[in-house]
């Protein structure tokens, strides 16, 4: 069997990931884990609140697979949380100057 192969099977995953996606789900599961520790709960009160099966949740939080953005809101609002909430800005690149500009630019030399 491949490493690819093997890898395919530990994580459940078909394809590669897509990049960002793990950063997101990395974030989202720390938010919960920091708001399970900060209300006092625990994970499978929480499943129940989100209307989740709790072995989705546990899955989820020991990283084993990712949440849809349905389940994440879910999660969230049983939390008191918004999505977007405590998430790190990404990046963002700066504008290229436009062709106008660049071609002014030129003409004042």
């Amino acid at each position: 069997m491949t490493a690819e192969a093997i890898e395919k099977v530990a994580t459940g995953r078909k394809r590669p990931p897509i990049e960002g996606r793990d950063t997101l789900s990395r974030q989202l599961r720390e938010l919960v884990r920091r708001a399970i520790e900060r209300d006092g709960t625990t994970a499978h009160a929480l499943a129940r609140a989100a209307d989740l099966d709790p072995k989705v949740l546990a899955r989820f939080l020991d990283g084993a697979s990712g949440v849809t953005l349905s389940t994440a809101d879910r999660i969230a609002a049983a939390l008191n949380l918004r999505l977007g909430e405590g998430f790190a800005k990404p990046a963002r690149a700066k504008p290229k100057a436009s062709r106008a500009a660049k071609s002014r630019g030129r003409a004042a030399e």
